[in-house]
């Protein structure tokens, strides 16, 4: 806001200023308002906040950059301030005066021709060489590469590669920031996340939702877009550091959880009236969502749900579960179902492969017997009609087999004396 009342200020007073200088300076300064995006762009956001930050680390080492430009120049002025000009060495770069003196190495500490003004400063042709010589007409002096490179290292090599330390250690602290700061997105994502697994607003969901939650709200405070194994999830929320006092779990509780594991908090090692005032804020927010909850739910023509919130839940020493556990127990206890399940499907299809196997047996034995019987027909049709007094003869006795067989008992094979002896032995 202040910033968009800067913003129109600035633009009402170039209207009023009319024409001119100044009103050009005031509209240009309505450019500031590009300074917007930068709250949108993380990127950009992040490198802003980068310079701002490092603004006093680099105050200082533009301090200890002037200190030694200060230094140097004094002794180019008494070392160089009479030689004669060259190439590099000339009426724009020299050392003749202090601002010449500055100007010219701060040029040189970005590198530019540094070692061609040091030749220019040991020149020993057509010069005086006398100690009480003419400006402009003095020889160079052979101390200059000492001069020079010391320069270069110290200013170059030193500090301006402090410089970038500086920005580099701030982009990198600030960058460990910005992927652990939570914002207000992240509140609303986890909100919305909440919601679904919430319709009623109660402010309570069952503890064995919690990986439902986890899974729907994007991180830091969520795992949604990540791959985590069963294992990992259950290291996700042993590092929540959640206890579990009832079968429900209230959204303050879980938020003040997982944001505390995003931003790298142990609950445990703050102060111990930082803890009480934790503790009693959301023993009060439950108690008032229990009481929000009785009188919804009370409500004429209400469809918000009852829950029964059972408190007291410990484990069978009696000291206080936490969600990890309770998530273990859970996986084991769906493994062991799983696995019964499994057992009795498996046990219900060798029931049903027996039971269609001996349908089958069946059903071929009474194909057999038809066969049997229909061949019988016909050869008592060919004699003019059955024998009276007739023995069992083949067929019964293949009858006998076919059926023992298919009921898987051995019996023993037919008599072949009898096979002769019957009429149906022809077959």
């Amino acid at each position: 806001n202040c910033f968009d009342f800067f913003c129109v200020a600035i633009t009402l007073i170039g209207f009023m200023a009319g024409s001119g200088g100044a009103a050009s300076v005031f509209r240009i300064l309505r450019l500031a308002r590009i300074f917007r995006v930068v709250k949108k762009l993380t990127g950009l956001r992040m490198l802003f906040n980068t310079l701002i930050i490092s603004l006093p680390g680099l105050l200082n080492i533009g301090a200890l950059m002037f200190l030694l430009c200060f230094v140097y120049a004094i002794l180019g002025m008494n070392l160089f301030g009479k030689v004669k000009f060259g190439e590099n060495l000339n009426e724009d770069a020299n050392f003749t005066n202090f601002g010449h003196s500055l100007l010219l190495l701060l040029r040189m500490v970005t590198g530019e021709a540094w070692n061609s003004v040091m030749y220019d400063c040991m020149i020993d042709t057509d010069c005086d060489s006398a100690a009480d010589c003419a400006r402009g007409e003095c020889c160079g002096n052979d101390g200059a590469p000492l001069y020079f490179i010391t320069f270069v290292i110290l200013g170059t090599f030193i500090t301006l590669n402090l410089l970038i330390a500086v920005v580099l250690d701030n982009f990198s602290n600030n960058k460990k920031e910005e992927g652990t700061n939570i914002t207000d997105a992240h509140i609303e994502d986890f909100a919305q996340a909440w919601s679904k697994l919430d319709p009623h607003a109660t402010g309570f969901i069952p503890c064995t939702r919690l990986v439902s939650l986890l899974k729907l709200a994007k991180t830091p405070l969520g795992v949604k877009g990540t791959r985590l194994s069963r294992l990992g999830i259950l290291r996700f929320q042993k590092n929540l550091n959640l206890h579990v006092e009832s079968n429900y779990l209230h959204y303050h509780d879980v938020l003040q959880a997982v944001t505390a594991r995003a931003m790298g908090i142990n609950p445990d090692a703050l102060p111990h009236d930082v803890q009480i005032a934790l503790e009693t804020g959301k023993v009060k927010a439950k108690i008032e969502a229990e009481k929000k909850i009785t009188t919804n739910a009370k409500a004429r023509g209400s469809t918000a749900p009852m829950l029964q919130i059972t408190h007291g839940m410990t484990g069978a020493d009696g000291e206080q579960l936490t969600i990890e556990q309770l998530y273990a127990v859970q996986r084991i206890q769906a493994a062991f179902r799983g696995r019964k399940a499994r057992r009795e499907a498996q046990l219900r299809a060798e029931e049903e492969r027996a039971a269609r196997s001996k349908a089958k047996a069946e059903m071929i034995l009474s194909h057999v017997k038809n066969i049997f019987v229909e061949v019988e027909e016909n050869e008592r049709r060919r004699r003019g009609g059955a024998l009276p007094g007739r023995r069992p003869g083949a067929t019964d006795s293949a009858m006998v087999v076919l059926r023992d067989s298919a009921q898987g008992s051995e019996i023993e094979e037919p008599d072949n004396d009898s096979a002769r002896r019957s009429p149906g032995s022809s077959i």
